[in-house]
């Protein structure tokens, strides 16, 4: 079920991602908010973190699933804009080779075969 909900569709992004949001909300729980970011768009690092007080804990998860210059260039903006305002923070680092993942993917590509055969 995790993998058909966290696909992504090319027509409408940012939809996905907000999707994204709503699902690892979702699973974890009240104790944790899950707020999508974007860097081209909105809401900025800035703005989604407004709420959170210093000392607050930031874990950022990108949606890169592998290492590229744009990822470095996000997170690098991401890490300057949390420790600036005193947030301490985690990053997730790439999961283009975790099992996990690649099992989900698998499992979301077999779903797409599946509708055209």
């Amino acid at each position: 079920m995790l993998a058909t909900s966290l696909a992504l569709t090319a027509q409408d992004p940012k939809r996905s991602i907000e999707r994204q949001a709503e699902i690892l909300n979702a699973i974890l729980g009240v104790r944790y908010r899950v707020r999508p970011v974007s860097r081209y768009d909105v809401p900025s690092v800035a703005e989604a973190t407004q709420g959170l007080r210093k000392n607050e804990k930031l874990v950022i998860l990108p949606m890169f699933a592998h290492p590229s210059p744009l990822r470095q260039s996000c997170l690098i903006d991401a890490h300057q804009q949390a420790q600036a305002r005193g947030l301490r923070l985690s990053l997730v680092e790439a999961f283009a080779n975790d099992t996990g993942f690649v099992e989900s993917m698998a499992e979301t590509i077999r779903q797409a075969i599946a509708q055209i055969l």
